[in-house]
């Protein structure tokens, strides 16, 4: 076994369905012990935040590749939430696999931020 508790339900010929209604992800990450794509962690988290009782809001975004070839990827093709703690806003992002963010992300838009282990983010609102 690869250790891999993942599905990946856009392979050709899968038969998987794929939802994302908030009661099917919560039944398949949460009592099922399986894991989930950027749409299905994030949303999830969105509710977890939400439901604690934190302003936040839901994005779509687009995700930079890195590197020297590099180009913005699909519209919408990710997302995270923005929320606001004691009035200042932050990225939280729980489903970008190794690149999550490694530190508290602001969310500052059209600016370079770096933590401190060295990734730079920039949130463009498109």
């Amino acid at each position: 076994s690869s250790g891999i508790n993942a599905e990946w339900p856009l392979r050709p010929g899968s038969k998987i369905p794929i939802s994302l209604e908030l009661e099917d992800i919560s039944r398949k990450i949460l009592t099922l012990n399986r894991g989930g794509f950027c749409f299905e962690l994030n949303f999830l988290f969105f509710n977890l935040l939400k439901n604690l009782g934190f302003k936040t809001t839901l994005y779509g975004a687009a995700v930079y590749g890195g590197g020297e070839e590099s180009q913005l990827g699909v519209k919408n093709g990710h997302i995270f939430s923005m929320v606001e703690i004691d009035g200042n806003l932050y990225v939280a992002d729980v489903a970008f696999a190794n690149r999550s963010p490694d530190d508290i992300l602001p969310f500052v838009t059209d600016a370079e931020i770096k933590t401190k282990t060295g990734m730079t983010t920039v949130i463009c609102i498109l």
